[in-house]
């Protein structure tokens, strides 16, 4: 799909190029407008005030944007999560083991779905 030939484009440099993956999937996502967009990281995205911006973008459409911080262990996922919360995602968590992903995905989408039926995006870094 095209979505995925423009993301593949994007250099890896260290950083984490969220806002250019928020950039280029806005036009896919304006015309599906998902109810819920969750976003998985390791770290610190390369453009901060970028993804500031993008994620309001993304909230004036009424995309709630959800961050998932991945870390090596509690501390660190704590740390990356809120680090995220501080970019203005809706709701950040923290994961340390990867076999708690699914599960916390799964919480997220329960949380949504309790109010209504809802669709749903994903991004994985």
């Amino acid at each position: 799909n095209s979505c995925a030939k423009r993301l593949a484009q994007i250099p890896a440099n260290g950083g984490t190029p969220l806002a250019e993956v928020y950039v280029k999937m806005l036009p896919l996502l304006s015309s599906k407008k998902p109810d819920i967009f969750v976003t998985l990281s390791d770290g610190e995205p390369s453009d901060p005030d970028a993804v500031r911006m993008t994620l309001k973008s993304y909230k004036n459409l009424g995309i709630k944007m959800t961050a998932i911080g991945v870390g090596r262990d509690t501390l660190s996922a704590t740390g990356i999560a809120n680090n995220l919360k501080y970019l203005g995602y809706e709701k950040t968590l923290a994961v340390s083991r990867l076999i708690e992903i699914p599960n916390r995905v799964l919480s997220i989408l329960s949380d949504y779905w309790k109010i209504m039926d809802h669709s749903f995006a994903f991004i994985i870094k």
